[in-house]
């Protein structure tokens, strides 16, 4: 659940704002307006676009241009217009608030507080800024000062929802009851101030109280993974065992998989080996649906230092998987991180293993980092035999740049697009330059695996000592596999190109 959504003001009236006369420009804005308010949008934005051509430095035409676009979905398009209007009129609130707005629901929360910032500048008795300031601080996990702006702010659901929610990170958790038992009495149907009501009580052990919540939720919207998932947390603390296993029965006959799930099942299994049966149920399923299997038009690579062990590799036609709790990088995989308190057990239960490639032989940092730097190789895989393994998973690293972070006991946030895999697929998007697929296996304990993999081509690197070179050319003869060094481009000394090794 989203903490909170910053308050948008395309509502308010739009012609507070001062403008020069143009009579015309303003007619035609004024007339879009009122087209605005009959729900015609597209013929309002022609009568925007009318004004401006008349008169581009007219305010109210960009401002109301830039409301209109949002609610086309262009975001970026409007904050251009907001923009001219703040240029043209530094001090114009409306505009300031409806790009913090437009900042928040693209999760640029800095952006939207110094907006925020900007108008309590120009007006600080303004309480709804208050509001607007303190969502953004919450969204930046910055509480205690969002809790000192929520103070100032109106008393209303949206403040309340924002204060408990701060109040309930600060673990502040008899006060964050007060604000969303507040919200309850206006709203009794609100989903999200059940669910952490919910959540609440759960934290403070009133598991009878929380599952009353969360079975509320269900009434509400019976399909609610949230709700799911902590009915099902708050049945395990009172030890109703029967009702859990079903659950987990059911979300693997309907494939309802994400990581949140699992983590959850993980910590009944800690607690209670009855439960072994269940999550590997859940891992097999989870397997069985996620690898996308789809190659087909891509080349990959695999970079490494010469050694023994990739002579041998070589000889066999084989690649290698790893033990990912050996990884370089320690957010890699996620595991280590959204199961910090046991990811040495949660990897160990798991068991994968993991051979990572790129779909670029000529990256210069790669050949720095994975091929000691520019004196190993890299190596042309063809995977299409390997993908028909059963027990193959092959999936494309997805690089983001925020990840919520990990939670115990009850859940606010739930994404049903993360799973187990994703966990092991997912980096931090400074690693984007890798541009990396992964093959995982799972295993048995403690056992290295090399899989059978035809090679097609052997890159040396620029570097690479003359007897390397010689012994890996030697190592190749007669197997069809073809041999290139990297060579430094002879216009651009940034770029590397393969040239065939005689």
């Amino acid at each position: 659940m989203s903490k909170n959504k910053i308050p948008n003001m395309s509502n308010k009236s739009k012609k507070l704002i001062s403008n020069k006369p143009n009579n015309e420009a303003n007619e035609y804005s004024d007339k879009g307006v009122e087209l605005d308010k009959l729900g015609k949008h597209e013929e309002a934005l022609v009568c925007f676009n009318k004004a401006l051509t008349i008169d581009p430095n007219n305010i109210n035409a960009n401002y109301n241009k830039g409301l209109a676009l949002i609610k086309f979905g262009k975001n970026e398009e409007a904050i251009e217009y907001f923009d001219k209007a703040l240029f043209l009129d530094p001090n114009n609130i409306n505009a300031l608030f409806s790009k913090g707005g437009i900042f928040g629901r693209l999760n640029r929360f800095e952006e939207a507080l110094e907006c925020f910032n900007k108008m309590l500048d120009l007006d600080p008795q303004n309480i709804n800024i208050y509001l607007g300031k303190g969502m953004a601080l919450n969204e930046l996990n910055k509480y205690k000062e969002a809790l000192e702006c929520l103070t100032l702010a109106p008393e209303n659901v949206e403040t309340n929802t924002s204060k408990g929610i701060a109040l309930y990170e600060l673990n502040r958790f008899e006060e964050a009851l007060e604000c969303f038992d507040k919200v309850l009495k206006k709203k009794p149907d609100n989903i999200n101030a059940l669910l952490v009501t919910g959540a609440i009580l759960g934290n403070l052990s009133k598991h009878e109280e929380a599952l009353v919540c969360f079975n509320k939720m269900l009434d509400l919207d019976p399909n609610n993974p949230h709700a799911k998932l902590n009915v099902n947390m708050a049945l395990y603390k009172l030890d109703k065992h029967d009702e859990c296993h079903l659950w987990i029965q059911e979300c693997i006959t309907k494939n309802i998989i994400s990581y949140t799930i699992f983590n959850a099942l993980y910590r009944f299994y800690q607690e209670d080996k009855n439960y072994e049966q269940d999550i590997e149920e859940y891992v097999q399923k989870t397997i069985a649906i996620e690898s996308d299997k789809n190659s087909e038009g891509t080349e990959f690579y695999q970079y490494s230092p010469f050694s023994k062990e990739i002579i041998y590799n070589i000889t066999n036609q084989e690649i290698y998987f790893s033990d990912p709790s050996n990884f370089n990088d320690p957010f890699d995989p996620l595991i280590r991180i959204l199961n910090k308190d046991d990811s040495e057990g949660m990897l160990k239960l798991l068991n994968f293993r993991i051979s990572c490639l790129s779909t670029n032989n000529k990256n210069i940092l790669m050949w720095s980092h994975y091929a000691n730097k520019h004196q190993g190789i890299c190596i042309k895989y063809n995977i299409a035999k390997l993908l028909k393994e059963k027990d193959i998973i092959f999936k494309k690293t997805e690089y983001i740049k925020t990840m919520p972070k990990p939670q115990g006991g009850f859940h606010l946030e739930l994404s049903d697009t993360t799973t187990i895999i994703d966990a092991f697929t997912q980096k931090h998007d400074s690693w984007e330059y890798e541009e990396e697929y992964k093959l995982i296996v799972r295993t048995g304990e403690n056992t290295p695996v090399l899989k059978k993999c035809d090679i097609e081509e052997i890159y040396l690197g620029k570097d690479i000592s003359p007897k390397d070179a010689g012994f890996i050319k030697k190592t190749i003869e007669g197997t069809g596999i073809k041999l290139y060094q990297m060579k430094v481009n002879d216009y651009n000394i940034f770029e590397l190109e393969p040239h065939l090794y005689l």
